[in-house]
């Protein structure tokens, strides 16, 4: 890495030395624009490096850049199962005949797809008519989105998502019937 460096500081300052030598004060080039140049901070290393471009006059600005350490490693925590998981917007597919119902919850999902299966709810209602009841389990279950910035941004969520999949199992008109529109 030293020696990348070093080596670039002698082309900075053989370039300067030979504009310098090859022309008298009479003729003078325009200034340069100076440019950024993006440089991911070492250390010491990097501070030498800069501080050598600067005596140079070299025509750029070097700016410093941090890449944190845990952009690099793997997470540590362990993934949450699917089951378990909570605030989000999902899709269930039912297996037999493809019709899609999109929901939201704030429960985990397995808690909101038992009560799904229930057969008073259209969920449940139409797994029943395609004898898929048994086959629907918590791993079929796409999960869409997930956020934990509140009701109304999943509300949203869903709205959009249903919006645009048009999902034949849900029932509920709320937001079929009006116009969503983002606003900046």
């Amino acid at each position: 890495m030293n020696k990348i460096i070093g080596a670039a500081e002698q082309e900075v300052l053989r370039n300067k030395e030979k504009e310098s030598s090859s022309g008298s004060d009479a003729i003078k080039e325009p200034e340069l624009r100076k440019k950024m140049i993006f440089l991911e901070y070492r250390g010491k290393v990097t501070e030498s490096y800069c501080r050598a471009l600067w005596k140079a006059k070299a025509p750029c600005t070097p700016v410093l850049t941090l890449r944190k350490l845990k952009t690099v490693l793997p997470s540590l925590k362990p993934a949450i199962e699917h089951k378990i998981r909570s605030h989000l917007v999902y899709k269930i597919t039912c297996p037999r005949c493809k019709a899609r119902y999109i929901g939201k919850t704030d429960q985990y999902l397995e808690v909101r797809l038992g009560q799904h299966k229930h057969p008073s709810k259209p969920v449940g209602k139409h797994l029943r008519s395609c004898n898929a009841l048994q086959e629907v389990t918590v791993d079929n279950v796409e999960i869409m989105a997930a956020s934990n910035r509140g009701e109304q941004y999943l509300l949203t969520l869903e709205a959009l998502m249903q919006k645009e999949e048009r999902p034949e199992i849900n029932t509920k008109d709320e937001y079929r019937s009006r116009e969503l529109t983002i606003m900046w």
